[in-house]
């Protein structure tokens, strides 16, 4: 059986599918704001994608090797969270702007979801060289679970 984990991006057209009706009034801010989800529903999906087939060994350096399990753990959510938001950073912040001129009941719930959620305490205290030295190479969206599992982290 197929273990499936959502970290939350990839269904927000699908959750937001009454907010796009409120929306398409036929003014130009509407096709707009519809364009830029899509774009973006497209890229979490695109992203999605690229983690689902990223097949590449996460590259253990000496370092990584040397920390306890945890902050293995926690250094591979962090690259996880970080590479997919980074994967579609750009539509994102297109949604955002096009987002900015949508009316008030539609803009709010949606810039709640879009807002950054802080994700850097996962890495607090640890070398932050390191892990950007570790995401250089390790770039590309994966799955945590798959990365994880191979590494012997999952218990």
């Amino acid at each position: 059986m197929e273990k499936k984990v959502n970290f939350g991006g990839v269904y927000l057209v699908q959750h937001y599918s009454a907010l796009l009706l409120l929306l398409l009034t036929g003014s130009a801010t509407a096709t707009t704001f519809e364009q830029a989800l899509v774009d973006y529903g497209n890229k979490l999906e695109e992203c999605h994608a690229i983690a689902k087939n990223n097949n590449d060994a996460f590259p253990t350096t000496k370092w990584f090797s040397g920390l306890d399990k945890q902050s293995q753990k926690n250094v591979l959510l962090y690259l996880s969270l970080d590479n997919r938001s980074r994967c579609s950073a750009t539509e994102k912040v297109n949604l955002i702007k096009a987002a900015e001129t949508a009316p008030m009941q539609a803009k709010k719930p949606l810039l709640s979801l879009l807002e950054e959620k802080p994700y850097d305490d996962y890495i607090k205290g640890l070398e932050q060289e390191e892990v950007v030295r570790l995401q250089r190479k390790f770039e590309e969206p994966f799955e945590l679970l798959r990365v994880g599992d191979n590494l012997g982290l999952l218990e």
